[in-house]
């Protein structure tokens, strides 16, 4: 047998509403999971978070949640891949802050994990996006340690996405020429000159991809220079592509090379 259940004394809505709202416990803020101790797990998703939620933030909100991915980058009391997966959403972040100190510290921070064998190809991730809005005062840095780490022994994956990151920052700044020349000729120096030097060797060097990269660096240069005032730079380098033309093997390179010849010449800068 069933006894008949207690009466209930009658609820109104807006007491209901008042009872769900004092039992509904508010979300955390992923930034306060990121500075607290938490699993790999959980830090994992408030990096997550932060990431889809920065391009709608306020400018206030996305300088801390720069700040706070980059405290998590450089820690090395966090788990390698919480680390790892920092360092590539920090670069995204760089370019819709607007605070240019906070920009500048969160660049800083992925050039200093270049170093690490185990994060530089994270950090490296994280620089290619960050290129598109750089603070004047990083330029410097940035080109001469991607430069370095090209001349160094890179995995083949690391190489690619140094080359990203250069290319990246060559079509990003039209008016590096006029800003800072020294850049654009250190950038000739270390990567246009080995190529001019021997051609046949750089056709048949490395994988296809490394060599359209580069291509694509030096191309972009020598237009940059060509709107700058300077059309020697320009014809330098399609004599160079024109020489190229002969030499390359795969089929996706000689595309970009015929690309590149075909191409009209870029405006003048005023």
């Amino acid at each position: 047998m069933f006894a008949p259940a207690p009466a209930l004394p009658p609820v109104s809505l807006e007491a209901a509403f008042i009872e769900m709202r004092a039992a509904a416990k508010p979300a955390e803020d992923p930034i306060s999971v990121l500075s607290r101790a938490a699993s790999a797990s959980e830090k994992l998703a408030a990096l997550e978070t932060l990431h889809g939620s920065l391009p709608l933030a306020p400018q206030a909100r996305r300088t801390k949640v720069l700040e706070a991915l980059r405290l998590v980058a450089v820690s090395p009391a966090e788990a390698p891949a919480v680390r790892a997966k920092a360092l590539m959403y920090l670069g995204y972040a760089v370019p819709v802050v607007g605070d240019e100190s906070a920009r500048g510290a969160a660049v800083r921070a992925l050039l200093d994990a270049t170093a690490s064998p185990a994060y530089r190809v994270f950090a490296l991730r994280g620089l290619a996006p960050a290129t598109h809005d750089l603070p004047g005062a990083v330029e410097g840095v940035f080109q001469t340690t991607i430069l370095e780490l090209l001349a160094a022994t890179l995995a083949p994956e690391e190489r690619i996405t140094a080359l990203l990151a250069l290319d990246s920052f060559m079509r990003a700044r039209e008016d590096l020429p006029r800003r800072r020349p020294d850049l654009v000729a250190a950038l000739e120096t270390k990567v246009l000159v080995p190529v001019e030097a021997d051609p046949a060797a750089f056709a048949a060097s490395g994988l296809p991809s490394e060599r359209a990269l580069t291509l694509s660096v030096v191309w972009h240069s020598a237009r940059n220079r060509f709107s700058a005032g300077e059309p020697a730079a320009l014809d330098r380098v399609r004599a160079l592509l024109t020489k190229l033309a002969a030499l390359e093997a795969d089929p996706a390179v000689k595309a970009e090379i015929a690309a590149f010849l075909a191409a009209e010449a870029p405006k003048l800068l005023p």
